[in-house]
């Protein structure tokens, strides 16, 4: 009788093991695509930086830098969680990315030598994306708060 509980208990345990084991499988694989999406496109040397509450994500290229790269490029995207799609990405000779807030982000552009003969365009030293409205305020335009 002992023996036949003991068996009992073992198959439950089991069952449950694999059943389990599955299930977080699925749920791992569903929940970090944006990691296999930034592996193919950035490789194995990325960062990623979550907005407050978690509904978007920067994906940024990492390289360090070298007495010849002193600011080394900045590729990125920015990827909708809810939505499970990159809605911009962007390469740029250098520059740094940040959250300012729940909907935008900060690209500064580091300039190089500026000799002062070119004519400014306005995304000269950079810009702020908007999750919300998806595009680019530039720093002559109004920033809008969600």
């Amino acid at each position: 009788m002992v023996q036949k509980f003991f068996a009992f208990i073992l198959i439950t345990i089991l069952i449950n093991a694999c059943c389990g084991s599955k299930t977080s499988t699925e749920l791992k694989d569903n929940t970090h695509n944006y990691k296999k999406i930034a592996e193919s496109k950035l490789g194995d040397n990325y960062r990623i930086s979550f907005n407050s509450d978690s509904t978007y994500l920067i994906a940024y290229h990492l390289e360090k830098s070298t007495p010849q790269k002193i600011n080394p490029p900045l590729k990125f995207f920015i990827y909708s969680l809810n939505d499970e799609k990159i809605i911009f990405e962007e390469n740029l000779p250098n520059g740094k990315i940040e959250w300012i807030n729940d909907h935008q982000v900060r690209v500064s552009i580091i300039p190089g030598i500026v000799s002062g003969k070119e004519e400014k365009e306005k995304s000269q030293f950079g810009y702020i994306y908007d999750t919300s409205l998806q595009r680019k305020i530039f720093r002559n335009e109004e920033i809008q708060k969600p």
